[in-house]
């Protein structure tokens, strides 16, 4: 965690963990119910393939939710990932590593 460079808060280190444990429960759980309404075991790995894929496209990390199309903007917010995703950033970009301001603005690199 802190060799990559995040915020070496301990707070911030437990929401990192606390994040990506509930985010493997939940596929997890995902995953499971697909294995028990699927008959066989190829159907099993053609679903999860969907299902992971699904999640890892529209999570906000490869398309950016503003480019989704409207009518598939329900998989934004239903996929697990995004709602991993944005509670890493938010974790980290509202630590005190990014309170300096942006050059010539009122903002700072968190907000």
């Amino acid at each position: 965690y802190v060799l990559v460079g995040l915020e070496p808060a301990i707070s911030n280190y437990l929401i990192f963990v606390a994040v990506l444990v509930m985010f493997t429960v939940s596929m997890s759980t995902m995953i499971g119910v697909v294995t028990s309404i699927a008959p066989t075991k190829s159907t099993v790995q053609v679903l999860t393939s969907v299902l992971i894929l699904l999640n890892m496209y529209f999570c906000g990390f490869l398309v950016a939710p503003e480019v989704i199309p409207r009518y598939y903007g329900w998989l934004y917010w239903w996929a697990p990932l995004s709602w991993a995703y944005r509670a890493l950033l938010v974790n980290e970009y509202l630590s005190p590593n990014y309170d300096d301001p942006v050059r010539g603005t009122d903002f700072t690199a968190g907000e």
